[in-house]
C-alpha cells in the first residue's frame, strides 16, 4: 500500500473525528451525518447491514449494553477512499463494568464524500461476558 498516508501521532483526519468523536460524546444525529443513505455497515461477526436506518439500529443496540464509549485512534492509514483504523475502544457496560476491545476498521468513502462502507473488526464477546 505505497500510496498510504499514516496520520502523525495525536491528529487524525477530519472524517475520523466526525465519525468516532460524536459516537463517543452521545451525539447520534451528529455521528449519522457523514454515511450515505445505502451505506453497508459490517459489525464483528454479524450480517452485514445496509442503511443509515439500520445503522442508527446497530447504534442503538449497542447502547442498550455500553452506558459510554471511547474510541482512541492508535493508527490511522488513508489511501484513496479509505481510511484504516487500529482503534484502542474502552466502552463503559451499564453495570459499570469497563471493557477494553482492540479493534480494526476500514471506513470507505463514495463520491459524494460521504461514508459507503464501515467494516468493524472486533471480538464483541467480553461485552456480554458476565461480570466477574
Amino acid at each position: 500500500m505505497p500510496d498510504a498516508a499514516k496520520q502523525p501521532a495525536g491528529k487524525v483526519s477530519d472524517l475520523t473525528q466526525r465519525v468516532f468523536g460524536n459516537l463517543d460524546a452521545g451525539d447520534v444525529e451528529a455521528f449519522m451525518k457523514p454515511f450515505d443513505e445505502n451505506c453497508t455497515v459490517t459489525f464483528g461477526n454479524l450480517a452485514p447491514v445496509t442503511g443509515t436506518a439500520a445503522l442508527r439500529g446497530l447504534v442503538d443496540q449497542l447502547r442498550s449494553v455500553v452506558r459510554t464509549f471511547h474510541h482512541g485512534v492508535v493508527h490511522e492509514w488513508i489511501a484513496g477512499p479509505d481510511t484504516i483504523l487500529e482503534l484502542a475502544m474502552v466502552y463503559e457496560r451499564h453495570d459499570g463494568k469497563k471493557v477494553d476491545l482492540p479493534c480494526a476498521a476500514v471506513l470507505t468513502v463514495n463520491d459524494k464524500g460521504l461514508v459507503s462502507d464501515w467494516r468493524i473488526f472486533l471480538d464483541p464477546a467480553p461485552l456480554y461476558a458476565e461480570q466477574e
